[in-house]
């Protein structure tokens, strides 16, 4: 496996730097954003940051499982390995054109010692471009794809998609839900050297939709004998967050599967969300941080909608184009205000993860203590 520098890898230390502040102010962005905070500053994160954060966060809720020999130690290891596998291919991927023929190799030869039931993920989606001359950047999407060995020599690829190009995907709008696309029963031949090689080049062709990664992989893979399904069903992203909801979307599933809520097995979604809390707990702690506080206050203005606020949104617009006036019907936040609502909305957030965890401990009948690692 490639190994990663870690003096190139996002840190964090009691004297940060402006690219750790970054990560910072983008990992509280993320949880929360857009659905009631909005930044244009801190919308998007790369592929591999967004990888080193959720390392943290299950590193970190590992060190409280050791305490009481939790059985779930291996499977955060298994997950961690395999991110962090995807992330030294992003950097590979990343470098020069000159690596193009050495990716397909290792992943084929990493696709060959899969032992049945493991998997490895890669990263998908395309790049973007920053600082265009004139016309400012063009964004990329990020979207991560695992392979599963399967019985009999055969493996699945499986497409873990929350935003562009999920039209894809079997759908429901009103529900805000999709689900991952699935290719079974395929043969080493399907996924060899030259299928890696395409997808490392669509990835690094910047582009403003996905119906080429699409169109390639459905060709490749589709076998047309019900071999194509749907798979475990997802939450759309939020603007700006692909890297991050992709990836954490893919280690929900590893932590508790299920194709559906109610099919998931209690103790592993205990598992999951408990791991979620004590993340959101660890940014309640570092949003203490002046340091944090003051790099926040001068990279970010967000602002608060309301149901009152998005109707008047819509009457403005004719207000503008009318009578050239433009109205601001949302409630704007800087400085301490700004850190009092990121603040609350993390709280709310812990909140809602506690109520969650109520429910599935009453459901398993036993006392808290039973679970390790809060």
């Amino acid at each position: 496996m490639p190994k990663i520098d870690p003096a190139s890898s996002p840190s964090y230390s009691q004297n940060p730097s402006e690219q750790e502040l970054k990560n910072k102010a983008k990992a509280i962005y993320h949880v929360l954003a857009p659905r009631k905070i909005h930044s244009s500053t801190l919308e998007g994160w790369s592929t591999r940051a967004a990888i080193h954060e959720m390392g943290l966060m299950l590193k970190t809720y590992k060190a409280d499982l050791q305490q009481s020999n939790s059985s779930h130690l291996k499977q955060i290891d298994w997950i961690v390995y395999n991110l962090e596998y995807a992330s030294s291919i992003q950097d590979l991927i990343n470098v020069t054109d000159e690596n193009a023929s050495l990716i397909p190799q290792m992943i084929c030869l990493k696709i060959a010692a899969l032992k049945v039931g493991e998997s490895l993920v890669f990263p998908g989606g395309y790049m973007g471009i920053s600082n265009r001359p004139g016309r400012g950047n063009l964004p990329g999407h990020a979207i991560l794809y695992e392979v599963i060995a399967e019985p009999n020599q055969k493996y699945s690829f499986i497409i873990n998609n929350t935003g562009d190009g999920i039209g894809h995907h079997k759908t429901n709008t009103m529900s805000k839900r999709t689900q991952q696309l699935e290719y079974r029963n395929l043969d080493a031949q399907d996924l060899n050297g030259d299928f890696w090689f395409s997808i490392c080049k669509l990835k690094k062709n910047p582009r403003r939709n996905v119906k080429d990664i699409y169109r390639f992989i459905d060709k490749k893979l589709n076998k047309h004998n019900g071999n194509k399904v749907s798979s475990r069903q997802i939450k759309f992203q939020r603007t700006g967050i692909c890297a991050w909801k992709s990836i954490s979307t893919w280690v929900q599933g590893k932590m508790a599967p299920g194709l559906k809520t109610k099919k998931r097995r209690t103790h592993e979604e205990i598992m999951y969300y408990r791991c979620k809390k004590n993340w959101i707990e660890n940014k309640i702690q570092e949003l203490k941080d002046p340091i944090l506080q003051n790099y926040i206050k001068e990279h970010m203005v967000a602002h608060k909608k309301t149901f009152i606020s998005s109707s008047i949104e819509k009457i403005s617009v004719f207000f503008k184009i009318f009578f050239k006036k433009e109205c601001k019907p949302h409630r704007y936040y800087q400085g301490e205000k700004l850190i009092e609502l990121l603040n609350n909305e993390l709280q709310q957030k812990k909140q809602r993860l506690e109520k969650k965890l109520d429910i599935l401990i009453a459901k398993t009948k036993v006392s808290d203590e039973s679970f390790p690692g809060d």
